[in-house]
């Protein structure tokens, strides 16, 4: 899955205050850990300020994000 498209609309939604992101030590702590990178061509994604941090939490929620905005009237199954 290309995360270009939901990194750049979760970036969108967060510094419009459209996105409520629960405010967990966790969360927090993948966002704080985290820098948007932009290449040449315009794609964006986040990496890692320093290589031992964490950023999984934030990651995972990108993937979401990308897989809704893919199909955003499909049913939930669990």
């Amino acid at each position: 899955m290309c995360i270009n498209r939901p990194t750049k609309e979760l970036e969108r939604l967060v510094l419009s205050n459209k996105c409520i992101i629960d405010s967990n030590l966790i969360n927090r702590h993948c966002f704080v850990n985290a820098v948007m990178i932009r290449d040449s061509h315009g794609n964006t994604k986040p990496s890692k300020k320093e290589q031992e941090r964490k950023i999984d939490g934030l990651i995972a929620m990108i993937q979401a994000l990308g897989v809704y905005l893919i199909s955003p009237n499909a049913p939930a199954t669990f």
